[in-house]
C-alpha cells in the first residue's frame, strides 16, 4: 500500500517515519480509528504490479498456449506465441518471496485456473491452450497478492489471458 502527501499543491509518494529512541525508523504499519474500528492506512510492503492482457495466436497447425508466471525473483513472465518474455515485476525493492502469496480470482471467460493461495517463492505458473482449430479460450480476473503471515491482501491487478487457434 502506498503513501502519498500533498506538498506545495503536488502529490508526492513517500514513506512515513517514526522516531524511536533517537533513531528514525519506518513503521510496520499505520492505523486510524474510524467509528471505533482500527483500519490500516499504510503498510510498507514492496508489492507493486499492474493490469495486464496477454494474447497467444497460432495460424499454423498446432496449439496456441498463453501463460503468465509470477517468479520468485520478482519478475512476471508471459508465454505467448513466439516465446517467453518478461513483461514486468510484481515487487519493487528488497523483498523475500516467501513472505507473499498469490491467487487468481476469475471474473469471466471459458477457462478455469487455480484459485488456491500459492507461495510466490514457488514461481507459480498459470496457463491454458487452445488446441483445436478455430478455438478461442479466455480467462479474465484478478490476481491478488497477500502477506503470508498477516493474510492481508496488499495489491491486486486485473489479468486477461486469451489463446486463439486460427489454424486451418
Amino acid at each position: 500500500m502506498g503513501f502519498s502527501i500533498k506538498a506545495g499543491g503536488v502529490w508526492k509518494d513517500g514513506a512515513p517515519f517514526v522516531r524511536i529512541g533517537g533513531t528514525w525508523k519506518t513503521p510496520d504499519a499505520l492505523y486510524v480509528r474510524v467509528g471505533g474500528v482500527w483500519k490500516n492506512i499504510y503498510t510498507p510492503y514492496p508489492v507493486e504490479f499492474s493490469a495486464a492482457a496477454y494474447f497467444a495466436d497460432t495460424t499454423t497447425a498446432g496449439a496456441a498456449q498463453v501463460a503468465i508466471q509470477f517468479k520468485a525473483d520478482g519478475d512476471i513472465d508471459a508465454l505467448q506465441t513466439g516465446g517467453i518474455s518478461k513483461i514486468g515485476t510484481w515487487v519493487a525493492g528488497t523483498f523475500t518471496a516467501s513472505d507473499y502469496e498469490i491467487r487468481l480470482v476469475k471474473s469471466g471467460g471459458t477457462e478455469t485456473l487455480s484459485t488456491v493461495w500459492t507461495a510466490l517463492s514457488t514461481s507459480p505458473f498459470y496457463s491454458f491452450t487452445a488446441d483445436t482449430a478455430g478455438a478461442t479460450k479466455i480467462w479474465s480476473g484478478t490476481a491478488e497478492i497477500r502477506n503470508a503471515t498477516t493474510l492481508v491482501v496488499i495489491d491486486t491487478a486485473t489479468i486477461n489471458l486469451t489463446a486463439e487457434n486460427t489454424s486451418p
